[in-house]
């Protein structure tokens, strides 16, 4: 019983840091994000941009990712431009520059959350398409899947 006692309570150990540690991941994961932006742009600038965006059928949906990871890696340069500026142009500055180096440091988040909200809904855009593709270059007719009746002339669906 001491055992079971004692593995429940590691368990719970475990549990609570790694309840405690999520919510720091918030300030690690611009950072994780903005070096993710960083190295997709050094390999597109390696492959040359023209080759890397029109690698695939979905020439505006690569344009599209490759715009927000520019946006991503340009927001923390952008940022510190725009404290310095605020900062220099204001006697006290530092009630100002504070909420845009806060502002700034977590913009990578929102655009990464944005990146991705708008990459599922065109993910799903070109799926349905594709699908639609499919479904028209068959023989036209959709299958009953309740019948045994033959769909093609060699194919039939098993009940």
């Amino acid at each position: 019983m001491s055992e079971s006692f004692k593995d429940q309570k590691s368990g719970f150990g475990l549990a609570l840091s790694t309840a405690l540690l999520i919510p720091l991941n918030i300030f690690i994961i611009p950072v994780t994000i903005w070096k993710g932006a960083q190295k997709r742009l050094n390999m597109i600038g390696q492959n040359g941009i023209n080759n890397s965006i029109r690698k695939s059928e979905m020439i505006v949906f690569n344009w599209f990712k490759t715009l927000f990871d520019s946006l991503i890696f340009l927001s923390w340069p952008i940022m510190i431009i725009v404290a310095i500026s605020v900062g220099a142009s204001t006697y006290r500055g530092g009630e100002k520059v504070l909420p845009i180096l806060i502002l700034g440091y977590f913009t990578p988040i929102i655009l990464s959350f944005l990146k991705e909200s708008i990459s599922i809904g065109l993910i799903m855009v070109l799926k349905i398409e594709q699908i639609e593709r499919n479904t028209s270059q068959t023989s036209g007719a959709t299958p009953d899947l309740h019948t045994t009746e033959p769909v093609g002339k060699d194919q039939s669906i098993n009940t």
